[in-house]
C-alpha cells in the first residue's frame, strides 16, 4: 500500500488526513469531504473505499458504484463522517476518541491511498 502524498501515484487524496468532532451536547457530528483526483492522462478504476475502524466513520460519496471509473483529469469526493460507538466518557480529563483509516483501492500506479482519520467527543 502507498501512504497518501507518494508522487506519482494515479489517483491522489486531499487533504491528506481528516480530523472529525462528534458534539454530545447537541448530537450533531462533523463531516470532511475527501477529493480523489485522477492525475492521468487515462481512466482509472477505482475497486474499493473501506475503512480500518467502520464502526465510528462512515461514508457517501459520488464517484459512482465501485469498481467505478475515474476519468483522465477528473475528481470525485468521498465525504466523512463520524458516529462514536463505545468510545467512553472523560477520563483523568482527557475526552475520548478514536482513530482509523479510509483507504481507496484503485488499478493504477501506486494501487492504494491511505488517509488516517480521527474522531474525537466533546460536550
Amino acid at each position: 500500500m502507498i501512504v497518501n502524498g507518494i508522487p506519482g501515484a494515479a489517483i491522489t487524496a486531499s487533504p491528506l488526513s481528516v480530523g472529525l468532532v462528534y458534539y454530545e451536547s447537541t448530537q450533531i457530528a462533523t463531516q470532511q469531504a475527501v477529493t480523489l483526483t485522477n492525475n492521468t492522462n487515462a481512466p482509472v478504476t477505482i475497486t474499493a473505499i473501506t475503512f480500518s475502524n467502520i464502526k465510528n466513520f462512515n461514508q457517501g460519496n459520488n464517484c459512482g458504484s465501485l469498481p467505478a471509473s475515474l476519468a483522465a483529469g477528473a475528481s470525485c469526493t468521498v465525504t466523512v463522517g463520524f458516529s462514536p460507538v463505545d468510545l467512553g466518557g472523560i477520563s483523568n480529563g482527557v475526552f475520548p476518541y478514536t482513530t482509523g483509516v479510509l483507504e481507496i483501492d484503485f488499478n493504477g500506479i501506486g494501487g492504494s491511498q491511505l488517509v488516517p482519520l480521527m474522531g474525537g467527543l466533546t460536550f
